[in-house]
């Protein structure tokens, strides 16, 4: 029967293996690219697969013998279906780059692109000040819980030196009735 123990370590061990090697992977082969929309809140795809709302980031693999990856045409829609398409030259060993795919000028229904834009804007708004609210959660929760330890550190303590005395208490007497004994 193997131990919790060992199936942990090996678990540890696995996943860094596995993590050493997709970053080693990484490094040589691998870019990423984000890709982000002005006016911000196009859904993008890349051919027939949606990534989802920009931006978004793709990782490419590429040819380690070869300095560049050009990636397929990556295509932001706009909700009034104005949309645009590009294509990307990536060096390969430079690590991460960044990208905006811009709305057509003439494209019609720009006022309603605008108008997601700053639905998509208030969204990400709020969903910053939620994060905050439960980050701030998150730490009251531990500060809690370290006074909680320290209280019970502090009962333990106090406990201990209870006994402890009580045992220091316990010698003196034991100690002064063996005097007695000593000296009649």
């Amino acid at each position: 029967m193997i131990s919790i123990e060992k199936l942990l370590r090996s678990t540890i061990i696995i996943a860094t293996i596995t993590s050493l090697s997709a970053c080693a992977a990484m490094q040589g082969n691998q870019v990423s690219l984000t890709v982000k929309t002005e006016p911000p809140g196009a859904m993008l795809y890349e051919g027939n697969h949606a990534l989802g709302m920009a931006p978004q980031t793709l990782n490419y693999n590429g040819d380690p013998s070869k300095n560049i990856i050009n990636t397929s045409k990556v295509t932001a829609i706009w909700p009034s279906g104005a949309q645009n398409s590009q294509s990307f030259n990536l060096p390969m060993h430079q690590g991460s780059f960044s990208a905006t795919i811009s709305r057509p000028k003439n494209a019609p229904g720009l006022a309603n692109d605008l108008a997601n834009a700053d639905r998509v804007a208030a969204a990400e708004d709020r969903k910053a000040r939620n994060a905050m609210t439960c980050q701030s959660y998150a730490d009251q929760a531990a500060a809690s819980q370290q006074i909680s330890q320290n209280t019970a550190n502090k009962k333990t303590a106090d406990v201990l030196l209870g006994a402890l005395n009580q045992s220091l208490s316990q010698k003196s007497a034991y100690d002064k009735c063996m005097q007695q004994f000593e000296y009649n």
